[in-house]
């Protein structure tokens, strides 16, 4: 999306330095990168908006700690250009968005929302306050769908089979009553993974994850 294309050109040191330092030249390459994102997604949505129940976008705003830059300047600098990408979608499909954004982010949850976002993935759950899946569907859960939320920086590659199961009925526990949770890794499973685990994850959810949530 925006940001991400923006320190995809500049480096992500650079990029962060421009938004500290150099905001009119941020803001000149935000408005460059919107001037083709915008026509792009129209046409994309013209020829796939019928058929189209999801499209997936995203701009990684945070680390393990927090946003990588204050929500103030998230809010100033970056989230009316994400708006209007969103819009070019919303107005032009009947598509949810499907945003991608690692890390912690719960600072610009409400953000994330005001401008359109339908599901929030990866809920990266090691990076806290992201890792209270019960506060976030408590804040957030009527607005917004959530997926991935299992753990797969400790859990799914360190844990036995039943931490993982345990991991699983969790995350559903906490984010699927009502609907709105799509059950899923945090992120793409990676080789250290035990093929056990992967296995007792496919199974807890199968177990776990079928209405009416307990």
């Amino acid at each position: 999306m925006l940001f991400e294309q923006a320190y995809v050109l500049r480096g992500v040191e650079e990029c962060l330095m421009d938004l500290a330092g150099d905001e009119a030249f941020y803001l000149a390459l935000q408005d460059r990168i919107k001037r083709i994102q915008v026509p792009y997604l129209k046409e994309l949505c013209r020829q796939v908006g019928p058929y189209a129940d999801v499209i997936c976008t995203g701009d990684d705003l945070g680390s393990q700690e927090a946003t990588l830059m204050s929500p103030e300047t998230y809010r100033r600098l970056i989230k009316p250009y994400q708006a209007e990408l969103l819009a070019a979608i919303h107005e032009n499909s009947r598509a949810k968005v499907f945003f991608h954004s690692c890390g912690n982010i719960h600072a610009v949850i409400g953000d994330l929302i005001e401008i359109g976002v339908d599901l929030l993935n990866p809920v990266q759950v090691s990076a806290a306050p992201m890792r209270d899946t019960a506060q976030l569907k408590r804040d957030f859960g009527q607005r917004i769908s959530f997926c991935g939320a299992i753990d797969t920086r400790n859990v799914l590659p360190h844990g036995t089979a039943e931490d993982v199961r345990a991991e699983v009925r969790r995350r559903i526990r906490d984010l699927a009553p009502g609907g709105g949770y799509i059950a899923s890794a945090v992120h793409c499973i990676q080789p250290d993974v035990p093929p056990e685990n992967v296995l007792a994850m496919c199974e807890a959810v199968r177990e776990s994850g079928r209405y009416p949530i307990e």
